[in-house]
């Protein structure tokens, strides 16, 4: 048989998306450079040749992880065809997906290591997008506010230690409702239908089950 020639990217790329894959599943120290290699067939000098480490693998891997759902957040925010409402719901539905793909993990030091380090990545890259909506928004509810950038850090940062506390939780009821007291969060922030968001959110078959 014939070996598969990739391009040097496309190659890089499979090694991240393996080496996401099993850091996810089996955690940072119980994933090693033979693990992926061996999951996708080629030889542990060739990922050398890529990354210099494992630790410089698991660091470039969880950042290419952590701008696809930062990515995915900032479309939904510059969506023109989404009311504030939609768009609160949507983004806390991919931050429910982020959270969800740690639920069968264990809670030792280094998947809340991992889960964490995941979340602060995502929220600091959301900090300028997530400022401008604040700024869309100064002439309905928030016209008091001189500094949008602070006011999107405190939103996002108390978000994310709200979120934190949800990676111990299994039960799908907690999960909604520590959901729910996020957008009661945000609700001081932005003007919208509280309701509305509430009733989408709680019939919402979201990832977190």
């Amino acid at each position: 048989m014939s070996r598969i020639t990739k391009s040097y990217d496309e190659r890089r790329d499979e090694i991240i998306k393996m080496a996401q894959s099993l850091f996810l599943k089996n955690g940072y120290e119980n994933t090693s450079i033979s693990d992926i290699v061996d999951s996708i067939g080629v030889a542990k000098g060739l990922c050398y040749h890529y990354f210099k480490s494992k630790e410089q693998l698991f660091d470039i891997a969880m950042k290419d992880y952590a701008d696809k759902f930062t990515n995915e957040i900032i479309l939904i925010i510059n969506n023109k065809d989404y009311s504030i409402e939609d768009k609160i719901f949507h983004i806390l539905i991919i931050i429910s997906e982020i959270n969800s793909n740690f639920k069968n993990m264990d809670n030792s030091t280094q998947y809340i290591k991992l889960h964490n380090s995941l979340m602060l990545e995502v929220t600091s890259a959301l900090i300028e997008p997530v400022s401008n909506m604040i700024y869309e928004n100064l002439d309905k509810n928030v016209s008091m506010v001189e500094d949008t950038s602070e006011v999107s850090k405190f939103l996002l940062f108390g978000m994310m230690g709200t979120i934190e506390s949800m990676f111990k939780m299994k039960d799908l009821g907690d999960i909604k409702l520590r959901f729910i007291n996020v957008i009661k969060l945000v609700k001081c922030i932005f003007d919208f239908d509280l309701n509305s968001i509430l009733v989408r959110f709680k019939e919402a078959s979201f990832n977190g089950k």
